[in-house]
């Protein structure tokens, strides 16, 4: 599948706010995908205060958006697409590994995104179905990916 910058620009502006705001136990997890509206960019040295030299897996991502926990007390991440693959990665580089897997593609991303967004925008506990439905959307990236360990968290471990 060849990489399609603008198609995957266009998907995120049709579906996808600008912003987002989600309540996890009372703690606000911020999205802003606002960025795309002026198109997709490469992952640059100059989106991290302590970082002088990209790590060649990290070039390989197209930002979209971002994602705060905590209103800068907790995690933040990039959103971006990897060139190679179309699939979707967080990069956080105080993590002990930096890039995660998201989706397997952005509009399984979108999908995802808006499966979750009617519950957690109200700071609601999403039913237990819902990890059912978020797996069928992408059942190879489930288990490994960071949709997963947040609904574990929300909804409660599977058992």
């Amino acid at each position: 599948m060849k990489f399609d910058a603008h198609a995957i620009q266009a998907a995120i502006v049709a579906k996808l706010p600008n912003r987002a705001r989600w309540l996890i136990d009372d703690t606000p997890l911020d999205f802003d995908f606002s960025p795309t509206r002026g198109g997709l960019r490469r992952v640059e040295s100059q989106d991290f205060n302590s970082v002088t030299t990209l790590d060649s897996e990290w070039r390989d991502l197209f930002v979209f958006g971002t994602s705060d926990y905590s209103e800068g007390g907790g995690a933040a991440a990039l959103l971006g697409v990897r060139e190679s693959d179309g699939a979707v990665y967080g990069l956080d580089v105080e993590r002990t590994k930096p890039m995660f897997l998201v989706n397997s593609s952005i509009s399984q991303f979108i999908d995802t995104f808006t499966a979750l967004d009617p519950y957690l925008r109200n700071g609601e506990t999403p039913p237990a179905a819902i990890r059912m439905r978020v797996q069928a959307i992408d059942s190879p990236a489930f288990p490994h990916s960071e949709w997963r360990l947040l609904i574990d968290h929300v909804v409660g471990e599977e058992i």
